[in-house]
C-alpha cells in the first residue's frame, strides 16, 4: 500500500517516484513516533508508529518502538504480539526476548519470561543489560 499523490492529468508519475515518497513518508512517521515515545507521549506515539508497520511490516525497529510504547502504556499483550512478530522475523533479535521477557512477567507469566531472559543472555552474553537477575525483580515491567 503506497502513497500515491495526485497529479495533473498530463504528467506521468513513474513507479520510482512513488518508491521513494514511500521512504520518505514511512522515515517522517517513524521519526514522529519516536519524538512522541521520546516525549513521553508513548499513546500518540502509537498511530504513526502503526503507519510505519502498514507501509513496511518486516522492518523490525517499527515493531519494537510500538512494542515498547505498547509496554510503557501497560498494553501487554499488544506489546507482546509485537516482539513475536520480531522474533518470527529475526529470531536472534535479542532485544525482542529481552522486552517480551518484561511483557510475560508483567502477564505473571514467570515461566516464559524466564525462558525469555535466558535467551536474550544466551544471544548477546557481553551485553551487560543482558545478563539480569530476573529472579529479583519485583516491581519492573519494561526498561
Amino acid at each position: 500500500m503506497g502513497v500515491r499523490i495526485e497529479l495533473p492529468s498530463k504528467q506521468k508519475v513513474s513507479p520510482t517516484v512513488d518508491v521513494q515518497m514511500e521512504a520518505r513518508v514511512k522515515i517522517a512517521y517513524y521519526h514522529t513516533g519516536i519524538a512522541y515515545a521520546r516525549l513521553g507521549k508513548y499513546e500518540r506515539a502509537l498511530w504513526p508508529l502503526t503507519r510505519c508497520i502498514e507501509i513496511n511490516q518486516s522492518d523490525t525497529r517499527f515493531l519494537m518502538e510500538r512494542g515498547k510504547a505498547f509496554q510503557v502504556l501497560e498494553q501487554f499483550p499488544q506489546a507482546i504480539a509485537d516482539f513475536n512478530r520480531v522474533i518470527q522475523l529475526d529470531h536472534k533479535h535479542a532485544h525482542a526476548y529481552f522486552r517480551r521477557a518484561f511483557a510475560f512477567k508483567a502477564t505473571k507469566r514467570f515461566h516464559e519470561a524466564a525462558e525469555d531472559f535466558e535467551m536474550a543472555k544466551k544471544l548477546e552474553p557481553l551485553n551487560a543489560l543482558m545478563v539480569v537477575n530476573y529472579r529479583g525483580l519485583k516491581d519492573v515491567n519494561f526498561v
